[in-house]
């Protein structure tokens, strides 16, 4: 990779300011995150022990080919904050339980060692769902409403 000014990139691409970027709600991020499972063709690696061990152990669980490093591998999800493939960058980034989580990259919830896409993406999408809901009921509490809709989403996505 090499090293550009600002100026530089400017020369070969259009540079946005980050105040351009609308903040995506969780049930986007989400949403994004079911397409790219639902698109991907070939089977993802699940992470393993997702539900053992410490808190800090957890987090820095990754793996290549897994449904983290698929949302990852989004420029789109990138720009709008997600810093990496672990455990704990998703946990931050898309705003679920770890319950939630859990579901959708642990071994312990597939038949096989692998991980089909489109069950995956069923997973999310109902995390979606949940997240949606939320984000209705916070909307009634007006402008503090979507710091409410991401606290509540930590303990009901």
């Amino acid at each position: 990779m090499k090293h550009r000014t600002i100026n530089e990139t400017r020369q070969v691409a259009s540079v946005l300011p980050l105040k351009t970027l609308r903040t995506m709600h969780c049930s986007e991020r989400l949403e994004r995150w079911a397409d790219l499972l639902e698109r991907h063709p070939d089977a993802l690696h699940p992470l393993h022990g997702t539900e053992l061990g410490s808190s800090a152990r957890r987090a820095a669980l990754r793996g290549d080919h897994s449904p983290l490093a698929l949302a990852f591998a989004d420029p789109i999800l990138r720009t709008h904050g997600l810093v990496g493939d672990s455990y704990g960058d998703a946990h931050r980034f898309f705003g679920i339980t770890h319950a939630t989580l859990h579901e959708i990259v642990c071994y312990c919830h597939y038949v096989t060692m692998s991980i089909p896409p489109d069950v995956a993406c069923v997973r999310v999408r109902r995390a979606v769902g949940r997240a949606r809901r939320i984000e209705r009921l916070a909307k009634v509490f007006g402008s503090g409403g979507m710091r409410a809709a991401m606290l509540l989403s930590r303990f009901f996505v």
